[in-house]
């Protein structure tokens, strides 16, 4: 159960993004404050798990006040703002989310379970040694939103022009990435390059079989998607141990 902080100057707005944390079941108490040195003390006193806080709140702006908690101790922050150029400093910070006003309630609740799913992470045993390519987050532009992506929440991404179409569940984001660049970006551990525009979670694999009267092989992901292993995939070179069948 998550205790939850909701710091917003806006009576109207703070009892909306409440109102929806009411109905969910994972949110045990909310507290709430109206301006940025309320929130100081608050912050301090409660706690909280996650963090939903306005950017532009007044007293000391949003961004400064996640500054002052010591960076081990930092709840799942979700930033809402009028504006949507503040998206990449959330990004710096390792933001859960952030939303541009009106906050849409399935816009909200998508941010809610990222931010669930950034306390999860925190709270399990052994964390990522600093600096390892897993602990970073994607921020993908959507609308006038930014949404931030785990790397391991990825199933497998393709090239689609100046964009990468990142395959998570059901659902399609465009980064605009090289998928060269995004290569480099993804732990090579569990990220593999099987064909110039396709890469793949190798934990979203279910199996590799012969393709194409055996000249080639299909990658058979969890859901069912077949893609296509390139011969000149580095999949397929010799000395990937994890796949010595296809060298």
């Amino acid at each position: 159960m998550l205790r939850t902080l909701v710091a917003d100057s806006d009576p109207v707005s703070r009892k909306s993004l409440i109102d929806l944390l009411s109905v969910d079941a994972a949110t045990r108490i909310t507290e709430e404050c109206e301006n940025g040195l309320e929130a100081i003390s608050v912050l301090r006193d409660f706690k909280p798990d996650i963090f939903v806080c306005e950017v532009e709140i007044p007293g000391i702006d949003g961004f400064t006040l996640l500054e002052t908690i010591p960076l081990r101790n930092r709840p799942a922050t979700i930033f809402i703002s009028n504006l949507d150029h503040f998206g990449a400093r959330a990004f710096e910070v390792s933001a859960a989310d952030y939303i541009v006003k009106p906050v849409r309630k399935e816009r909200f609740f998508q941010a809610l379970e990222r931010a669930r799913n950034q306390v999860e992470s925190s709270r399990s045993p052994g964390p990522s040694p600093a600096g390892s390519r897993n602990s970073i987050q994607l921020a993908i532009k959507s609308g006038r939103s930014v949404i931030f992506v785990k790397p391991q929440e990825v199933d497998w991404a393709d090239a689609e022009g100046k964009y990468v179409r990142l395959h998570i569940g059901k659902e399609s984001l465009f980064l605009k990435i090289s998928i060269s660049a995004l290569q480099h970006e993804l732990d090579p551990a569990q990220f593999v390059r099987i064909h110039r525009s396709t890469i793949v979670n190798v934990d979203r694999i279910r199996r590799i079989q012969p393709w194409n009267h055996r000249r080639n092989y299909q990658v058979i992901l969890h859901d069912g998607t077949c893609l296509v292993l390139s011969r000149n995939s580095r999949m397929r070179a010799a000395g990937d141990e994890r796949f010595p069948f296809l060298a």
